[in-house]
């Protein structure tokens, strides 16, 4: 099974596993240019180089029963479609493994992703879980209130992807937004949509995993409780994004910033405890919570406090639906 978690405006997760464990399939983890703005990839070969087309740009069409469909959400990434070798800048140490290959934006996600396919978990399973541990630990870039839609390729040859595709709130006003437009403000509770992420993980692990919800949000939870070593692009990303984070609201900047002023530095520890609370509420309560339960209501009573538009009723009318894939 090869699943991609392809989350709008996000890092991707690819988890693959293969169908036959006697096949060694040899994998080449490169570092691509920084251009690509998702560190490292995995790429798959057997027996020959197939070059940049390994990155996942491509079609990947192994000489076992393996096919691979790897897609990098990247609007260039046709560029680097080419039939060439990897330059020796962009090779490193190999990576092996009987039962499958894994590649986020994080060394924790990664982590998790492998210990699910360890313990028996599929490759749908390990997405699921690589995608809320990156909630917590490039939280930055991913998160439960963002919107992820995925493509998952199954063992037996069929494609399906699930749009998760967010919706605006029906509460908007559309003057205010014009007005946001003209003063070029691109953050804050107003420009808020509603969120799919866990909408769209809860429907490819009920129809497509193996494991509970609980146990694939455990990972995340535990990182989020027990804290995470800063990486150096999310220090760079800070700095960037300072003067936003601190307008924005005074309790982001007591999440992000270190005492709620100050950036730090890459490798210090963050922990995440209100996180951890919300992600074991969703483990106890189900994903249902989030979007109809307590969780909603409080979301819709935040809204309104600091002027935003999303109400319980735009959670309820989250849908994410399976389509076929393009």
């Amino acid at each position: 099974t090869i699943c991609e978690t392809l989350c709008q405006g996000v890092g991707t997760v690819i988890a693959v596993k293969w169908p036959s464990y006697n096949e060694r399939t040899e994998c080449t983890v490169a570092r691509l240019p920084a251009a690509t703005r998702h560190g490292h990839r995995a790429a798959c070969r057997k027996d020959l180089d197939l070059g940049l087309r390994s990155f996942g740009v491509c079609p990947i069409r192994l000489t076992t029963a393996t096919t691979a469909l790897l897609v990098i959400c990247l609007p260039s990434a046709a560029s680097f479609c080419q039939d060439v070798r990897l330059p020796p800048e962009l090779r490193v140490p190999e990576a092996r493994s009987d039962f499958g290959m894994v590649a986020t934006g994080s060394a924790e996600a990664t982590e998790t992703a492998v210990r699910i396919l360890e313990n028996g978990g599929n490759a749908v399973d390990a997405a699921v879980a690589a995608a809320l541990t990156l909630s917590v630990v490039d939280s930055d870039a991913s998160g439960i209130g963002g919107s992820t839609s995925m493509v998952i390729h199954l063992a037996n040859g069929r494609m399906v992807a699930i749009d998760g595709t967010s919706h605006a709130p029906t509460t908007i006003d559309v003057e205010r937004f014009r007005k946001f437009k003209e003063s070029g403000r691109t953050y804050g509770y107003e420009t808020v949509a509603a969120p799919t992420t866990l909408a769209t993980l809860e429907l490819a692990r009920a129809r497509y995993g193996t494991m509970k919800m609980a146990a694939l949000l455990q990972p995340a939870i535990d990182f989020a409780e027990r804290g995470y070593n800063l990486s150096k692009i999310q220090i760079v990303w800070t700095h960037k994004y300072f003067e936003n984070i601190v307008k924005s609201s005074h309790y982001l900047s007591l999440i992000v910033l270190e005492n709620g002023h100050s950036i730090g530095s890459a490798g210090d520890r963050q922990c995440q405890a209100d996180l951890a609370k919300t992600l074991r509420r969703i483990a106890f309560e189900g994903v249902q919570s989030f979007y109809r339960g307590s969780i909603a209501d409080e979301i819709e009573a935040d809204m309104i406090r600091s002027g935003g538009f999303i109400r319980k009723t735009d959670l309820i009318r989250v849908r994410p639906r399976e389509v076929y894939p393009l």
